[in-house]
């Protein structure tokens, strides 16, 4: 059975089923093109705080999504996809939702061969795993970018891609709760790139080509997420920690220097640290 229409149909009810019981707030920030959707291959999530950050689709148009449907490829964890509901829910929504183990094996393997068409576009979480409430993955360890969206990029090679920064969401359905909250307020910053420049920005660097993947996009994430109302103090604390030591590297700032991490003297990441930004709340 072709599952592009019911999988079409059940991303148009997430999308104006969020619209009606979220408030969601959007950015656009960098430069942006006159259309940032036209000719998308890659949507990058950051700051992977939450199983419902299909939410985030209030804000796609109708025309992307039927091109999910279709022909998107969206790496999940093996677990995930293992329990009944969930694996469903994401079989439904993308039907080529592939289950991964987080290892260069077979199942990565299938994720690269599934991409290997024009038409092709991925969906994924760079992190690879979920922030809990406390600031850290669920072993205590910081979150990091996985080095697999490198990988991606240079498979796809041209289009654009655009990087999601997530303000959290831990307050409608942290991992673990048994049930989702409504009629909370959610913001969600966009950023739209050309790959093709993208790639040979990041070969220019001194570093191997998917180190300075990860270290870039590590950067942009702590410089570039907003924080939800709502958000656990731990979570709070640990993105605004990330954005000052950003700012700080950004700035050429020593060790030697003094640094704000958390408490009232730390500075929020804000609208006013993007250099431009539009508003585009009405899709």
């Amino acid at each position: 059975m072709d599952m592009t229409v019911p999988s079409y149909g059940a991303l148009l009810l997430v999308k104006y089923a969020s619209r009606a019981l979220y408030d969601v707030r959007e950015e656009w920030i960098g430069e942006v093109p006159d259309d940032p959707w036209a000719g998308l291959r890659l949507v990058a999530v950051l700051h992977h705080t939450s199983l419902a950050e299909a939410v985030y689709l209030a804000v796609v148009p109708n025309r992307v999504l039927r091109r999910i449907a279709r022909h998107a490829v969206l790496p999940v964890a093996r677990e995930t996809m293992a329990r009944p509901i969930e694996g469903r829910i994401f079989k439904l929504l993308v039907p080529n939702s592939v289950a991964i183990t987080r290892k260069r094996d077979h199942s990565w393997a299938r994720v690269m061969s599934e991409i290997d068409d024009d038409e092709a576009m991925v969906a994924m979480f760079p992190e690879g795993r979920m922030m809990r409430p406390d600031g850290c993955d669920k072993y205590g360890c910081p979150m990091t970018v996985k080095p697999g969206i490198a990988e991606v990029l240079l498979a796809l090679g041209q289009g654009r891609m655009i990087l999601a920064y997530s303000g959290g969401l831990h307050h409608v359905f942290r991992p673990g709760a048994p049930l989702p909250s409504f009629f909370k307020r959610l913001r969600l910053r966009l950023e739209s790139l050309d790959i093709a420049e993208y790639i040979e920005e990041r070969k220019r660097e001194p570093y191997p080509f998917t180190s300075a993947v990860v270290r870039d996009l590590t950067r942009r994430r702590d410089l570039h997420t907003p924080i939800a109302d709502g958000t656990p103090d731990d979570v709070s604390a640990e993105v605004v920690r990330r954005h000052n030591r950003a700012l700080q590297d950004a700035m050429g700032v020593g060790s030697g220097s003094r640094r704000t991490d958390t408490g009232a003297r730390a500075r929020r990441p804000g609208a006013s640290d993007s250099l431009s930004t539009t508003e585009q709340n009405s899709r």
